[in-house]
């Protein structure tokens, strides 16, 4: 049995000749295809929005994405919440919450009897609330194991753990 490789060559466009005509004719810069926004500590984030009818696939395929993010990128952002809140505590939870949610409260604590108004949600916000305690249970639950877990938390919906050695900055030694 004999084994055949496909040999390509190049185009040979590294020929002097070659060269000396790409300088001659003028190099438009290329357009970067997402421009990387950075997010500093007192950024407001806005979600991007798209009209299903009217986009393009591409726009549409774009928002379906699901982000790459660093680990070091969201630490960056989460590492100074978290130091304010060790050292101002509920001072700094009343701050971050009228930042962060557009809420005034005068505690971090709603303490009980509610208002009967506080107690009226919709049929649909209470199905919403139990999967989402579904989806902590299963996930959480499936926690004890050492190996990689991948967990299917609601159909098409796949969350995944492995244990790692990272030391997180804010975390107590």
């Amino acid at each position: 049995m004999t084994l055949s490789l496909k040999v390509s060559r190049r185009k040979g466009d590294a020929k002097p000749k070659f060269i000396e005509q790409k300088k001659a004719e003028p190099v438009k810069p290329a357009e970067p295809e997402t421009t990387e926004r950075v997010i500093g500590f007192n950024d407001k984030i806005y979600m991007n929005r798209i009209n299903a009818e009217t986009a393009t696939t591409k726009e549409a395929e774009a928002c379906l994405e699901r982000p790459i993010q660093k680990s070091a990128d969201i630490m960056s952002l989460v590492t100074p919440i978290v130091e304010k809140v060790k050292h101002e505590g509920d001072k700094a939870l009343l701050e971050l919450t009228a930042k962060f949610d557009g809420v005034e409260l005068a505690a971090p604590i709603l303490n009980a009897p509610f208002d009967e108004s506080m107690m009226q949600i919709t049929d649909a916000v209470k199905i919403a609330i139990d999967i989402s305690l579904e989806n902590i249970r299963v996930f959480h639950e499936a926690q004890n194991q050492n190996e990689v877990m991948t967990v299917e938390t609601c159909p098409s919906v796949y969350c995944s753990r492995f244990t790692s050695c990272t030391k997180l900055p804010f975390l107590p030694s």
